[in-house]
């Protein structure tokens, strides 16, 4: 019983210290608007006699005004022309050129507002475009935007159809032009709640530029950003897992003092630039810390573009450019090993002695010449 005691007295302070810890941020962020979120979006615009081919023109206008804000492949949209016809403009589409191309064709022809067809058939384009974007991520919203200057002259049939575009999940805007700063019952009854949010009443068609930007406020969102953060934790070592690298681990990179971006929009550790380093624990002394340590406090701190990034793993530095800034290694001389022993030459040949020089007779006496040439004159 005293163990359980003594257990209980040393846990229930940690309990208490976690549950302060946890009502409190421990990360605070600022952000800012990224990107716009995805959104399959259908604009009925009235083409029916009242409206007329002058403000008709207005309304193609605000159609292109929208078409050049949106985001697209994100954002895609579609347009249908209807009076007591419709004509689909353009399908839903995710391709700026091609809406682009379909607003230059549209054209005003008069005729009486029906706004139940055109309803029903936005549901079945936004179903067709469901389809093709079936198992993407993340889910696309939908919505349905109507720009009309009176209420529709079948009633019962739009409250239909609009209500079953509501129970798929489909966002119904009206763009009221010309009724009044009122809205209109009709409309209230046919738009998404709460009414107030998705009505926008306009005095005439010349203000349907400017109503634009409340209009897509209205209609789109955007993912926001983590633009800066700051960890209202301690980095004592009794709080935090030292690892060998953090290549490969789960979490995001919180910007710790000491790293510099240089002029070519690298980042480079340097801790005694600015902000000295955090102390996170001592390690017994090394050799190569040493001098480490020395070159960091006896050389003045590199220049931006006299380091690389220093990140671990495969990606990092080489061996070469982690060593610390000392002069580089010299060069060690040219080894000088003795000649190789050379072979004795051979022995010389004995030169050819010259040939005896052939023996001729001994020139004769000169009595003995006379003698032979009596002799021969005798003969002859």
């Amino acid at each position: 019983r005293k163990r359980c005691e003594r257990t209980l007295t040393s846990i229930v302070p940690l309990l208490e210290r976690s549950a302060e810890v946890q009502t409190e941020p421990q990360i605070l962020v600022e952000l800012e608007p990224g990107a716009q979120l995805p959104l399959d979006v259908v604009f009925c615009v009235d083409s029916s006699a009242s409206v007329g081919a002058a403000d008709f023109e207005k309304a193609v206008e605000f159609l292109r005004q929208v078409a050049g804000t949106i985001e697209m492949p994100a954002v895609h949209m579609g347009v249908i022309r209807f009076h007591h016809l419709f004509s689909v403009i353009s399908p839903i589409t995710g391709d700026a050129e091609a809406l682009s191309g379909a607003l230059e064709g549209l054209a005003f022809e008069p005729g009486e507002t029906r706004l139940a067809p055109p309803l029903r058939h936005a549901g079945v384009l936004l179903q067709q475009a469901a389809g093709e974007s079936c198992g993407r991520r993340p889910p696309r919203r939908r919505a349905v935007v109507i720009i009309t200057d009176g209420d529709p002259n079948d009633r019962e049939e739009s409250e239909l159809a609009a209500a079953a575009l509501r129970e798929e999940g489909v966002s119904l805007l009206f763009v009221q032009v010309g009724l009044g700063i009122e809205r209109s019952p009709t409309l209230s009854r046919l738009a998404s709640v709460p009414a107030d949010q998705h009505i926008f009443a306009l005095g005439c068609y010349d203000d349907l530029l400017q109503a634009s930007t409340e209009v897509l406020r209205a209609l789109l969102e955007v993912s926001l950003w983590v633009k800066r953060a700051k960890a209202n934790v301690s980095l004592a070592p009794v709080a935090c897992q030292e690892v060998s690298c953090l290549e490969g681990e789960l979490g995001e990179d919180i910007f710790i003092p000491g790293w510099v971006l240089d002029s070519e929009r690298r980042w480079s550790w340097q801790p005694f630039r600015g902000h000295g380093p955090i102390n996170f624990r001592r390690a017994p002394w090394e050799p190569r810390m040493a001098v480490a340590a020395a070159a960091s406090s006896l050389t003045p701190p590199p220049s931006e573009h006299e380091q690389r990034d220093r990140v671990c793993g495969d990606g990092g530095q080489t061996e070469e450019e982690a060593a610390p800034l000392l002069p580089a290694p010299q060069p060690p001389p040219p080894l000088t090993l003795p000649a190789p022993p050379q072979a004795p030459p051979p022995p010389l040949a004995p030169e050819p002695e010259a040939p005896p020089a052939p023996t001729s007779a001994p020139a004769p006496e000169p009595q003995a010449a006379a003698v032979a040439a009596v002799v021969a004159g005798s003969g002859s």
